[in-house]
């Protein structure tokens, strides 16, 4: 192999980390492999089936030792990988070998100086993704694609003065079809206005569950689609008779995300990787706090009027929901503005820029 020309990342995916670094992982993977780069991917296999999600965009995978999800923190990220950061840093020398690397990515929050003091021996540049800021790197890119009050300057004290900052929406990293939808013009698909529901790619069965018995009250008003995520299981939800067939069209998974979100006319959803895509087609939302880490970011997109914050998945009501819906005037002159200033935010060529960036560290 052409050692200049490997680029090897570092990431996980499970139900206690959730899909979204991985699948912005694999956003950025395919537009170096249009750069003529050889993309591995390092992962420990705590779900065979994001393993295989990978190794289907014709990706090589090296697997790691499996760790006991039993011995994971769900609730300390620091802790996801479920053993010492020497450990798996060591292990990650160990399957590349004798394998030169150019650039090592590591979009994981349990990684930070100390792993990636380690790998740096063998590696000739490190990238880290993050959104956390909160732990040291040892990094020559960083890129944090989300906007927050102090997006600017939030990593100073983080990172060397040496590192090259990707910091900002836009630099938000989204698939192609993202920025094809983005520049066609809508058309009616449905007679009712049409409303998205998705919790994130693992899901979440007890809020999921709140919308449901909600739904059905608004079936002659809107026309609803859920995504219910990897663990929430749709069957479950027609056999439990929560909801009919007839009130909303279910599906556990989608390849068509892009089209959905385009065709729709409001959405109801989570803070993580989907808020840019919403952002990208001006698709107005509604967002729950599904996991601690969202928090900040909520708040802040929240207060700049750029979503409206439903309140945390443990603690918003069936109440809170119907209200929600009920309140919705999707051809207010606020909806109008907030579309336009998404928009403005996030124009879905992210991940071009964060690919030209990753090039130029061939001359650094």
């Amino acid at each position: 192999m052409q050692g200049n020309r490997n680029i090897v990342f570092r990431v996980d995916a499970a139900s206690h980390i959730g899909t979204g670094h991985l699948q912005r992982c694999l956003t950025l993977a395919k537009e170096l492999q249009k750069l003529g780069y050889i993309i591995i991917f390092v992962m420990i296999p705590f779900d065979e089936t994001f393993v295989d999600l990978v190794r289907r965009q014709n990706i090589k995978v090296l697997l790691m030792t499996y760790t006991d999800l039993d011995k994971v923190s769900d609730y300390d990220s620091s802790q996801w990988l479920g053993k010492s950061q020497v450990e798996d840093a060591r292990e990650y020398l160990t399957l590349l070998g004798t394998t030169e690397v150019f650039c090592c990515i590591v979009d994981h929050y349990s990684i930070d100086v100390v792993w990636e003091t380690i790998v740096r021996t063998k590696v000739n540049k490190i990238m880290v993704i993050d959104d956390l800021a909160n732990r040291v790197h040892d990094c020559d890119l960083l890129l944090d694609q989300n906007y927050w009050n102090n997006y600017l300057s939030r990593y100073d004290s983080y990172v060397d003065s040496n590192c090259i900052k990707l910091l900002g929406p836009q630099y938000c990293m989204l698939r192609k079809e993202f920025r094809q939808m983005r520049n066609k013009v809508p058309t009616a698909t449905s007679i009712l206005p049409k409303i998205l529901i998705n919790f994130g790619g693992i899901g979440n069965y007890d809020l999921l569950v709140k919308f449901a018995k909600v739904l059905p009250h608004f079936a002659e008003k809107y026309d609803f689609t859920m995504i219910t995520g990897r663990l929430v299981y749709t069957d479950f939800l027609y056999l439990e008779n929560i909801i009919k067939p007839s009130d909303v069209m279910m599906m556990e998974s989608t390849e068509n995300m892009a089209k959905l979100m385009f065709e729709s006319n409001y959405a109801f959803g989570a803070c993580g990787s989907t808020v840019w895509e919403r952002f990208c087609l001006g698709l107005n939302s509604s967002l729950t706090e599904v996991a601690a880490n969202q928090h900040e970011l909520l708040q802040f997109l929240s207060s700049k009027s750029l979503v409206h914050f439903l309140g945390s998945s443990t603690s918003i009501t069936e109440d809170d929901i119907y209200n929600s819906i009920n309140r919705l005037d999707l051809e207010s002159p606020e909806n109008a503005t907030r579309k336009q200033r998404i928009m403005s935010l996030v124009d879905g060529d992210g991940v071009k820029r964060v690919a030209q960036k990753i090039k130029e560290l061939e001359d650094a």
